[in-house]
């Protein structure tokens, strides 16, 4: 089966809507995280995979094609109507700031748009079938030494008309021809009992051959753990692995235990150097380890075939399982802590629109 990144038209229909796990929670999260409504840019690519069937008869192999649009990122402007007005018309300006730079520093183009709304049906409306038609069929561009900057508007930078597409100096923005133009609704509902439903719908939006538009539904496969993804946990490496303590080495004659024994003394005359080792290494072991001393990890070195090695492993794993906790303690208080300072700033920002508007 081969793999191909490309595909020859846009509104060739995809067979499914892949996203990863990680990739769906943080969309779903910064929906849910915003006051209100709110709508975002959709960043992903398109797989062609070609699968050859041997048969039989002397006819050939047959062969197979299928698409697959891979979103990997996403942006969430907080709330609506955030790259288009209240007719659906787009504002290249707008767009610019939300897509940015993203493609030059090795991120994928932008593949659609998705909305969050809370309490509603999941059919895309009159304004969001607009908008979506005018980002499939509008090509936008932007100077290429232009600056993505607030300043940049649709008279001064940035350009809708077909012909200046052709132009050098020009780089495109929004959704290529090549690519597929996705459309992601969310909803939240909630009943009595406080019980969060989330629910969520891909659509694809092709253009007919009469030039009439429609959404199509895609299905949405969830990329966690399987043959896909397989290769990735048989090349893993860990990028933190246990530290190397100082050790002397063994000189000629000597054994290991005794090379092990001059961890912690060598003579009485070098007690302050070895000192100052175990220091290091103790802060060293600090990292991994919540309260296991480094004389303990000696111990558990220079036993072997015994109970006792088996009892000083599981202990080394608990302080280790000890220290994760309390570092994930501090990740959780550090994130609520920017949270709460997130909500203060949100309430202030609330606060000068309404003493600007008085």
């Amino acid at each position: 089966m081969a793999n191909d990144r490309s595909t020859p038209d846009g509104d060739t229909p995809v067979e499914r809507v892949a996203i990863s796990g990680a990739a769906l929670a943080a969309l779903l999260q910064a929906v849910n995280s915003s006051l209100g409504d709110c709508d975002g840019v959709l960043f992903g690519h398109v797989e062609r995979n070609t699968t050859s069937t041997m048969v039989d008869e002397d006819v050939g192999p047959q062969t197979s094609h299928d698409s697959t649009a891979i979103v990997t990122g996403h942006f969430c402007s907080g709330g609506l109507a955030s790259f288009y007005d209240t007719t659906g018309r787009i504002d290249a300006a707008k767009l610019a700031q939300m897509v940015g730079d993203r493609e030059s520093r090795g991120g994928d183009v932008p593949i659609g748009w998705f909305v969050g709304r809370r309490e509603s049906s999941m059919r895309p409306s009159m304004r969001e079938s607009t908008v979506t038609a005018n980002l499939r069929n509008t090509q936008f561009s932007v100077p290429e030494d232009a600056p993505v900057s607030p300043t940049l508007n649709s008279s001064n930078g940035l350009l809708g008309e077909e012909s200046d597409l052709n132009r050098k100096d020009l780089k495109p923005i929004g959704i290529p021809h090549s690519s597929p133009c996705l459309f992601f609704l969310f909803t939240e509902s909630s009943d009595t009992n406080s019980i969060h439903t989330h629910e969520y719908r891909a659509f694809q939006y092709r253009t007919k051959p009469r030039g009439v538009g429609c959404f199509e539904i895609r299905s949405v496969k969830i990329v966690n753990i399987g043959p896909a993804f397989r290769g990735l946990y048989d090349s893993f490496a860990p990028v933190a692995p246990f530290p190397w303590f100082s050790m002397t080495s063994a000189s000629d004659g000597e054994s290991s235990d005794e090379s092990l024994r001059k961890l912690t003394m060598t003579s009485q005359n070098a007690d302050v150097q070895m000192e100052g080792a175990k220091k290091v290494n103790q802060s060293l072991l600090d990292m991994y380890s919540q309260d296991f001393s480094v004389d303990r990890l000696h111990c558990l070195i220079k036993t072997e075939g015994d109970g006792g090695s088996v009892r000083e492993l599981e202990a080394l794993y608990r302080t280790m399982l000890r220290k994760l906790d309390v570092l994930a303690k501090q990740v959780c208080e550090g994130n609520e802590a920017i949270f709460e300072q997130e909500l203060a700033n949100s309430k202030l920002r609330m606060a000068l629109q309404s003493a600007g508007k008085r």
